[in-house]
């Protein structure tokens, strides 16, 4: 009797998911691949998924991919996920990039969606002490629905980078932790375009360096097109905790100076925290012009090309 109900408690972990695992491991192909899973399928929605490997390079695009019961996702040992156009990513929980050791995200379109499962929907990048995590997004959409929905850049002692290029993407997001517990380094990496750059839209609240001490969170910002001249440009939406320990390797503290450089022409920016965290264009240092009628103009900057 006891032989049977010890089967019976373990036929009910599995079919419930607690167990089950699909892992994408050291395979080159398409999410839809079944020679790619361990389960020779693709995840059903109802298992962890892990994509693990030094070789390791899963595409997912024009189809979707879940992971639901199991309720976690890791991007671990090397491997990278790469997520386009078409695709669609959903989970019902926590998502690693990066834990015990290195994980790569690239996305360049399509959705990725967290949900509120049996752990808080979140999304850990450099998430486990000794890992390295990078999630670079240059197109699609980063989500959340429900409760949870928190990003967590460089966690528990991990090493985190999370990298925008341009205004193609878009980021809700509920709250945004940057240097996260004892050992974290998070950095944010703002590339910044013709049309600005995307900014992380909080719900919440964005916590920078939370521990104040043994975390680091870096802002790292860079153009890779001239800029929108006299604009400020948002890099965060939402209520501020704490602020930034460097921009650029320089101290980031409110009112910090920024300098861009594009093509031999200078930006000049400061730093600000008043209404989320966002670069302020400085006008040219005034240049008073006495009008004929005895009123003052203040020429504004603009961008000069160094010789």
């Amino acid at each position: 009797m006891r032989r049977l109900s010890l089967v019976a408690l373990l036929v009910t972990f599995f079919s419930s998911g607690v167990f089950a695992s699909n892992d994408w491991v050291s395979y080159v192909g398409n999410w839809t691949d079944p020679a790619g899973w361990s389960a020779s399928r693709p995840p059903s929605g109802a298992e962890e998924v892990k994509v693990r490997g030094q070789e390791a390079i899963c595409t997912l695009n024009t189809s979707t991919g879940d992971w639901g019961v199991g309720q976690r996702m890791r991007v671990y040992e090397g491997a990278r996920l790469i997520i386009e156009d078409g695709a669609e990513l959903l989970g019902t929980g926590w998502m690693r990039v990066g834990a015990t050791d290195a994980g790569y995200l690239v996305q360049t379109g399509g959705l990725l969606r967290l949900t509120q499962g049996k752990d808080t929907a979140k999304l850990g990048v450099g998430d486990q002490a000794g890992s390295d995590g990078y999630y670079t997004i240059s197109g699609g959409s980063l989500a959340y629905s429900g409760d949870g929905g928190d990003l967590l850049i460089g966690a528990r002692g991990g090493q985190g980078t999370f990298t925008i290029v341009g205004a193609k993407p878009s980021i809700a997001m509920n709250n945004l932790y940057v240097g996260n517990q004892a050992g974290a380094s998070g950095t944010l990496e703002f590339q910044i375009g013709a049309a600005g750059v995307s900014p992380i839209n909080l719900a919440g609240t964005a916590y920078l360096d939370p521990e104040g001490t043994g975390t680091v969170a870096a802002l790292i910002l860079s153009l890779i097109d001239a800029p929108p001249v006299e604009q400020d440009i948002p890099l965060i939406t939402g209520t501020i905790q704490g602020t930034f320990d460097t921009v650029n390797g320089a101290p980031a503290a409110e009112g910090a100076s920024v300098a861009l450089n594009f093509a031999g022409s200078d930006y000049a920016y400061t730093l600000t925290y008043a209404d989320g965290v966002a670069l302020q264009w400085v006008p040219e240092p005034a240049t008073l012009l006495l009008l004929g009628l005895g009123g003052l103009i203040v020429a504004a900057r603009r961008p000069r090309s160094k010789k």
